[in-house]
Formats: structure tokens, sequence, C-alpha cells
């Protein structure tokens, strides 16, 4: 293989490994934003563009979070703890 194809070859795989990682964290992202309606229902919905905006790692976390935390509140002053712009409390 000629050191062209070999480079081709090389962008492929880190192109196929980007998209495969990108992938994955709409999953995740899109578990959690799941996860939150089904447990508090459509009074969850103004805290899925902060959700959306969490790193992986805090998604991963938040996770774990919605299966432990009891209410809404509970688990909104958590994400005013993680994130760097607080949600709005619905009201």
């Amino acid at each position: 293989m000629n050191l062209y194809q070999r480079l081709i070859n090389e962008g492929i795989e880190l192109g196929d490994a980007r998209g495969e990682a990108k992938g994955l964290q709409k999953g995740a992202r899109q578990a959690v934003v799941r996860q939150l309606t089904i447990k508090f229902g459509p009074e969850a919905n103004h805290l899925i563009p902060i959700v959306k905006k969490l790193s992986p790692a805090l998604q991963e976390l938040i996770e774990e979070k919605v299966v432990k935390i009891n209410s809404l509140d509970e688990m909104q002053t958590w994400l005013q703890a993680v994130s760097s712009s607080p949600p709005k409390i619905a009201g």
C-alpha cells in the first residue's frame, strides 16, 4: 500500500471513530431526555436544553441522577450546580 492510500485509510478510520463517538453521545443525550420526560413529565421540558449542553461526562452522571433523584426540584438544583447557565424554574 502506498503512502497516499495509507493516509486515506487513516483519515477514513478517524472519521468513522469520530462519527461513532458523536452518535453515542447523541444517543446518551436522547436517553436522558427520555428518562426525564418519563419520570417528571412535561414539567421537565425546560431542562432539556440544559441537558443537551452538558459535557459527555456530566451526561453520564445525569443518567444516574435521574434514577436516584426523587423530585424535579432536586434535579433543577443539581443541574444548577453543574451547569454554567442555571435552568429557569418552571412556575
